[in-house]
């Protein structure tokens, strides 16, 4: 097992038969995570056997590997971009380039971002860091109306007292307002699809006793009058002649 690791090991290094490793550099465009703001980066590769027309392959290889590295980062993080690339190359040390009958030998990048490109990149990400201050300012408003919505609008009188805010000449404003607050409690509580619902009900009540005779209403009368006395309200079987 020793001796088959030891071999693998040599086997990923450079031979004296090789000779001596060539070598190229070549300057690259890389992608980021935004595509319209690249890295700028100069790859410098050593490579065996030589005389094989490694150069045109080997670089072109390392710039595929080294694209797929930095599109992870953006151009505003060139160090852990940088270094990201420089530790997958670190790993490729020793292996076939494939379709190049060629060996790396090893393989560094400097990554750098041309101006122009760091400026779109500082544009984008103030338009995004603005639109999320925004998106959590208008939340905020939301939730902030919302409860008062709840504590303050449930009926006209704590909307009376919400608006009046303990002041004293409000307060005798409240006469000719009182008309306007009950409008505005069931705009914001929707009482008016609960009022046109409960007419529709009473509506079909009505049609439903129109063609019942003096003794069955009285009957029923009875029945809802017995129905409000078992739910605790006498106060409404009364109001039907019951006795409660």
């Amino acid at each position: 097992m020793m001796r088959s690791w030891l071999a693998n090991a040599r086997g990923s290094f450079p031979s004296a038969d090789d000779g001596l490793p060539e070598n190229g550099s070549a300057t690259y465009r890389l992608s980021s995570e935004l595509d319209k703001a690249l890295f700028t980066a100069s790859i410098y590769a050593r490579w065996l056997p030589p005389g094989r027309g490694g150069r045109a392959l080997v670089l072109p290889h390392l710039r595929q590997e080294g694209d797929a590295v930095t599109k992870r980062f953006s151009v505003l993080d060139v160090a852990a971009a940088n270094d990201a690339l420089n530790m997958t190359f670190a790993r490729m040390h020793g292996r076939e380039i494939p379709g190049a009958g060629v060996r790396l030998v090893n393989a560094t990048a400097m990554l750098r971002v041309d101006e122009d490109h760091r400026d779109f990149a500082e544009r984008k990400a103030s338009i995004e860091r603005q639109a999320r201050l925004d998106a959590a300012e208008v939340e905020a408003t939301l939730t902030r109306l919302v409860r008062v919505r709840d504590v303050f609008f449930r009926d006209s009188a704590m909307a009376c007292l919400w608006w009046s805010d303990g002041k004293r000449d409000k307060f005798l404003e409240l006469d000719t307002n009182k008309d306007k607050f009950g409008t505005i409690v069931n705009l914001l509580t929707g009482s008016p699809a609960g009022h046109a619902e409960a007419d529709r009900i009473a509506g079909l009540i009505d049609l439903f006793l129109k063609d019942l005779g003096p003794d069955h209403r009285e009957y029923l009368a009875g029945q809802l009058g017995q129905i409000f006395t078992g739910y605790a309200r006498p106060d409404l079987a009364s109001e039907l002649g019951h006795p409660g």
